[in-house]
């Protein structure tokens, strides 16, 4: 299956950073959002929460709540 990876991070320097290293990647693509905030346009399968300390771990599970989708959280 085809799979589609977006990254999400409010500091932009970081996604800078991690478009960069992904240059040679056509399945990821990033965005400067904030995560309590955030509205994905397409369908989730699954979030996944990185360094999601605090606030964040809760917002990764209320986006997989309400979007219907698996979440995986590394604090």
């Amino acid at each position: 299956p085809e799979v589609h990876v977006t990254v999400i991070d409010i500091n932009e320097p970081s996604l800078q950073v991690g478009k960069e290293r992904a240059k040679q990647l056509s399945n990821i693509s990033f965005e400067c959002a904030d995560a309590t905030t955030f509205s994905p346009s397409k369908k989730v399968d699954l979030f996944v929460g990185l360094h999601a300390c605090g606030g964040l771990s809760d917002c990764i599970l209320d986006l997989s709540l309400k979007h219907g989708a698996g979440f995986v959280i590394c604090t």
